[in-house]
């Protein structure tokens, strides 16, 4: 059975971390629990053209995935202020808030965002 998510376009490693979101009450989960950050690592070389690096991943299904934790690091390392929960309580969903002033709350405005807002002028609306 193929699983819908509910969130994709944010940077790969966002998109790869969110594999967890509830669906009718139920966590739907993509991978098992894995320590993806093993799967490989980087060495620094000097070539001909300065420093950089080389990454090598075990074994070649898996790169994809551990460049994805590699770049989480990475997220985390630049800004991790960036980096949200969305703010519905019933979501399980992360995202970078690219906003400019860093005030972005759901992970997706036509999802969580407005359910949220229904939930609020339906509770307005019961007064």
């Amino acid at each position: 059975m193929a699983l819908d998510r509910p969130l994709v376009g944010e940077p790969l490693s966002l998109d790869l971390l969110d594999t967890t979101w509830m669906d009718r009450g139920s966590i739907q989960d993509l991978l098992e629990d894995h320590e993806v950050l093993s799967w490989g690592h980087t060495r620094p070389v000097v070539g001909r053209d300065g420093p950089g690096s080389v990454s090598t991943v075990d074994d070649r299904n898996r790169r994809a995935g551990w460049l994805a934790a590699v770049s989480y690091v990475e997220l985390l390392t630049d800004d991790p202020s960036r980096i949200r929960r969305c703010a519905h309580p019933e979501c399980v969903l992360y995202f970078y808030d690219t906003s400019p002033k860093r005030s972005r709350r759901w992970c997706s405005m036509a999802g969580c965002g407005n359910r949220a807002k229904a939930a609020r002028h339906y509770a307005r609306s019961r007064r």
